[in-house]
């Protein structure tokens, strides 16, 4: 074993190190080394570890690492790595972490990553991969952690990805921010959610359709994370699903699914303890008000309800969340005042409460709290189109940190 991790390390790979025959871990991580991997890679025959993330690597992945078939993990996470990841990849058949995020590879994936069959972790995220996800990933019965998202993927998820329940021990799916579609109304593309699923990001693609996936989503009572949004499916999110009991983030803004009902009756069912992010942007049927319930929940770090239609006022009670860095409740039907108590929010980085209507009834009215000089980390205000009154406060001075102050038409 050789660890010469975090030693600021320059220059480049000498070939010769490969050519430790019994070296079986092999850790230079998070130093300032150059260059590529040297083709001697694949004579490194007992090698099963080797880590080299956080370095300036900038070459392309050589098809001899599939010669060191003891390799059972490859780290080259945070580099500048290029060209395609070689179809050699496959013979490596005890890999159980490959993880090359954060680099500058490009192409399709090879077909040969289905060979992987004892791969637990897949960390494609932050490249420039594209073109169709090849079906054989289907046959990587083993996975459980698969993040690609960033990428230029583009057309429909396979259906060998979803039949047979191939894939049935994935833990966590992140094909976030591609170019995949697909509808899902008649089932195509979601038996993909293994039962076992604790987080599911598909935000920013293109799917489309929803019964099929609804009905899958329901299936899924371990769920931590679920973020649908920025897609183009149609129809209504089911109420159940507000109620799972581990939920940390629930995010289906722009989504184009449909919260029917008003937001008092899920804020009474939504997980107060573990909820972390609430993003219900344009859910084109949440209405009613703003309870005061709401900082039951207490954790909450996020909140997004922007445009729907949520009337009456901001409730005092969201002072006492002191965990919010964001809070947008843009384009609704608010009035009242801003509550002071919203200036005991000291981790508060974005407060957007501007508005896109212009009748008079949904305005905020009064005065600009002074008690917003004292959050310190604000970065945001947005103030928009209300009916606010009074001087600006000079304590907004005090925002050293602040980039985007919008008070017009007030």
């Amino acid at each position: 074993e050789l660890d010469l991790s975090r030693n600021s390390l320059e220059g480049s790979l000498p070939s010769e190190l490969f050519l430790l025959t019994k070296l079986t871990s092999l850790d230079l991580s998070d130093n300032a080394i150059l260059g590529g991997i040297p083709g001697t890679v694949g004579k490194a025959t007992s090698l099963a570890v080797v880590n080299f993330s956080d370095n300036k690597l900038a070459s392309t992945l050589p098809p001899e690492i599939g010669y060191a078939t003891s390799l059972v993990t490859l780290n080259l996470a945070n580099n500048r790595v290029i060209g395609s990841i070689p179809s050699e990849i496959g013979k490596l058949i005890d890999l159980k972490v490959f993880d090359v995020r954060d680099n500058e590879l490009s192409y399709e994936l090879p077909t040969e990553v289905g060979n992987l069959r004892s791969l637990n972790g897949f960390y494609l995220q932050n490249n420039r991969l594209l073109g169709p996800l090849p079906s054989e990933i289907g046959q990587m019965s083993n996975l459980k952690k698969w993040h690609m998202s960033n990428n230029h993927v583009f057309q429909q998820i396979p259906p060998s990805l979803y039949e047979g329940n191939s894939l049935r021990n994935l833990e966590e799916l992140d094909l976030s921010y591609n170019l995949l579609t697909g509808d899902t109304s008649d089932g195509a593309n979601v038996g993909l959610f293994s039962t076992k699923l604790t987080s599911l990001r598909l935000n920013n693609n293109f799917f489309r359709g929803t019964h099929a996936i609804v009905d899958e989503l329901l299936k899924l009572s371990s769920l931590e994370v679920l973020d649908l949004s920025s897609n183009f499916f149609d129809g209504v999110f089911p109420r159940s699903m507000f109620a799972l009991s581990n939920l940390k983030e629930l995010k289906l803004g722009n989504s184009g699914l449909r919260v029917y009902g008003y937001f008092s009756n899920l804020v009474e069912i939504l997980p107060f303890s573990s909820l972390r992010e609430l993003d219900l942007e344009n859910c084109r049927g949440l209405s009613g008000t703003i309870p005061s319930e709401i900082n039951n929940m207490i954790h909450l770090t996020n909140l997004n309800l922007r445009s729907n239609q949520l009337e009456g006022s901001i409730p005092t009670e969201v002072g006492t969340m002191v965990y919010l860095q964001n809070i947008d409740l843009h384009s609704n039907y608010l009035s009242g005042r801003i509550p002071t108590e919203i200036g005991k929010l000291s981790n508060l980085q974005k407060l957007i409460v501007g508005n896109d209507y212009n009748a008079w009834r949904y305005k905020l009215t009064g005065s600009i709290p002074t008690e917003l000089g004292n959050l310190v980390n604000l970065e945001m205000i947005d103030l928009y189109n209300n009916d606010l009154t009074g001087l600006i406060p000079t304590e907004i001075g005090k925002l050293t940190n602040i980039k985007v102050l919008r008070l017009s038409k007030n």
